[in-house]
């Protein structure tokens, strides 16, 4: 289930990239995300209080992107997304790092 979830948060990350990038507000993903805490990963064993920890801070900056109002505070909480899902994926499956580092703003 995690997995499925997560390659779907990858697009809604790429389309948000790409919003960004044409100075548009990205779209609401909050709700969708939010379900990284209900679903289960392939290993159980990942599903840890602190994967719990990371995702809540992972969520607060999906919650930071989508309130933000400026193109310049946009782009800075959309880097905290993306530094979320980077420190979350070092302490627990390192494989989607770079697909996720790729997903970065040109500065």
């Amino acid at each position: 289930q995690l997995a499925v979830l997560m390659r779907n948060m990858r697009d809604d990350l790429r389309v948000a990239r790409d919003q960004l990038l044409q100075g548009k507000a990205p779209g609401n993903f909050l709700d969708e995300h939010s379900r990284m805490r209900c679903v289960w990963p392939t290993d159980p064993g990942v599903r840890t209080t602190k994967y719990d920890e990371m995702a809540t801070t992972y969520l607060y900056a999906v919650d930071d992107l989508e309130r933000a109002k400026t193109t310049d505070d946009r782009r800075m909480a959309y880097g905290r997304v993306l530094n979320g899902c980077v420190t979350c994926h070092q302490n627990t499956c390192p494989g989607p790092i770079a697909s996720i580092v790729a997903l970065e703003l040109p500065e």
